[in-house]
C-alpha cells in the first residue's frame, strides 16, 4: 500500500468521525430543550393552579362572609326578608359587586318550614365561584335565637334539603 492511499484512508476515518459525532450533538441538544420546556410546562402549571385555589379560597370566604352578615341581620330584625334573589351586596373591593372581582350576595327568603329561614350568600372573587347556604330554625318562643340545620356548599343548584 503506498502513503497516499493510507493518508487518504486515515483522512475518511476522521471525517466519519466527525459526522458520526453531529447527529449526538443535535440529539443531545434536543433533550436539552425538552427537559428545559417540560419544566418551564410544569412551572407554569403550579402556577395556574395555586392562582385557582387562593381564589376559590377567597370566595369561600365571601359567602361566608355573606352568611354571617345576614345572620347578623336577623339577629337584628327578625322579619328581615329579600324581595329578590340577592337583594343585598357585600364589596370586599373598591368598585368590588360593580365588576364582580370581590363580592357577596345575598339571599334571605322563608324557608320551607314554619319558623325556618333559608340563606343564600353567593361570594366571587374574580371567577371564582362558592355559593353557601344554610337554613335556620328559630326558637319555639320566637325571640331571634336560632340554630342550625342545614350547612352545605352548593354543588348545583340548590343544596339538599
Amino acid at each position: 500500500m503506498n502513503s497516499k492511499t493510507t493518508r487518504n484512508t486515515i483522512l475518511s476515518i476522521k471525517s466519519a468521525r466527525g459526522v458520526a459525532l453531529l447527529p449526538l450533538v443535535f440529539v443531545f441538544a434536543g433533550l436539552v430543550v425538552t427537559v428545559a420546556l417540560a419544566f418551564s410546562a410544569i412551572s407554569i402549571a403550579q402556577g395556574i393552579a395555586v392562582e385557582s385555589e387562593f381564589g376559590a379560597s377567597r370566595a369561600l370566604h365571601y359567602a361566608e362572609a355573606g352568611l354571617s352578615d345576614a345572620l347578623m341581620r336577623l339577629a337584628r330584625d327578625r322579619d328581615y326578608r329579600c324581595d329578590t334573589a340577592d337583594c343585598y351586596t357585600l364589596p370586599f373591593a373598591e368598585n368590588g359587586c360593580v365588576q364582580n372581582i370581590a363580592c357577596a350576595y345575598v339571599t334571605i327568603e322563608d324557608g320551607a318550614t314554619e319558623n325556618t329561614l333559608r340563606i343564600v350568600a353567593r361570594g366571587i372573587a374574580n371567577t371564582n365561584v362558592r355559593i353557601l347556604e344554610r337554613i335556620a330554625t328559630f326558637d319555639a318562643e320566637n325571640t331571634g335565637a336560632h340554630t342550625l340545620t342545614t350547612w352545605c356548599e352548593q354543588a348545583g343548584s340548590v343544596c339538599p334539603e
